[in-house]
């Protein structure tokens, strides 16, 4: 029986995922266990995810990184490296661009030289924020530095291998200690019985990590490329959000206030409507709902 166990495990394809010690990243590894062979490619924080292997990539190092993905030979490469902090990207925009640009395209190099299949994770946040539910074909107006990087790294990525699979997505659900979601911060501080403020100006159609990871790997198995919008039917403010969670959850709503963006001089200018359109997806993936309220139901695990 443990032979047979070891030989499966064997067959099974290698999938290495950059960026593993972040919120979708260990997430990540987690889902693909027993269907993949999982990698977990580290950079700074070392993190154990049982039944995984670890390896400490120099990202920066293009031959270094080259010989150390030949060596594992993966089937797929996962993005999940970046600065995401969009007032950290606007004080240091070297840093975002070598981390945001930079790297997808290095990575969707070596995976074209090599014949991997390079997934590439981007953001909701590259268009202007004036109009609702945009599409993948539309023009992106990207309005601060971290939303320029991560769309360059967009374009680095399809420009260096027309085989990339670029996802953009807003996710939420239960993230490591070390790095909380936006769903964690609410969740906590309403049981600690802390106030939060949330703004019911800004706008995004957000989708649980388990559902985006379904998504992403049901476009892999049909060899999908080109860029896709994974997120929920649902267009919420983040005040509503953190409502529904509440509600959900049997959680204090009086402890969220309202807040405004628009009032938030001191914050780096980004957009006011998030939302994206999930039509390409479903016709791709012959889907008829993706819904967020069903998808908050996942979210009572967070109690725990």
């Amino acid at each position: 029986m443990l032979l047979d166990f070891i030989y499966q495990i064997k067959l099974l394809k290698k999938l290495i995922i950059i960026g593993a010690s972040g919120l979708l990243g260990s997430n990540w590894a987690k889902y693909a266990l027993g269907k993949y062979n999982v990698y977990l490619g580290l950079n700074k924080r070392k993190i154990s995810i049982d039944g995984t292997k670890s390896i400490f990539l120099n990202i920066f190092n293009e031959d270094e990184l080259k010989k150390k993905l030949e060596k594992i030979n993966p089937s797929i490469v996962i993005n999940c490296s970046g600065l995401t902090n969009v007032e950290l990207c606007e004080k240091n925009e070297k840093e975002a661009y070598k981390l945001n640009s930079l790297i997808p395209g290095v990575l969707s190099k070596i995976c074209n030289d090599l014949n991997y299949k390079f997934i590439q994770i981007s953001t909701d946040h590259i268009f202007c924020g004036t109009k609702k539910y945009r599409k993948e074909t539309e023009f992106p107006e990207p309005k601060n530095i971290y939303a320029k990087s991560k769309l360059l790294g967009e374009q680095k990525a399809l420009e260096n291998n027309k085989n990339s699979l670029v996802i953009r997505t807003n996710f939420y659900g239960k993230g490591p200690a070390y790095r909380p979601s936006f769903s964690d911060f609410i969740v906590n501080n309403l049981i600690n019985g802390h106030q939060i403020n949330l703004f019911n100006d800004m706008f995004y159609t957000p989708i649980h990590i388990n559902e985006l990871l379904n998504n992403v790997h049901s476009l892999l198995n049909i060899n999908s490329s080109g860029i896709f919008n994974v997120v929920s039917d649902h267009r919420i403010s983040k005040y509503d959000f953190g409502i529904l969670i509440a509600k959900k959850l049997n959680l204090d709503v009086d402890l969220i206030k309202m807040a405004k963006l628009s009032e938030r001089k001191d914050l780096t200018v980004r957009p006011f409507d998030l939302s994206l359109s999930n039509e390409k997806l479903k016709k791709h993936l012959n889907l008829s709902l993706i819904s967020l309220h069903n998808d908050i139901e996942l979210l009572n695990k967070l109690k725990i």
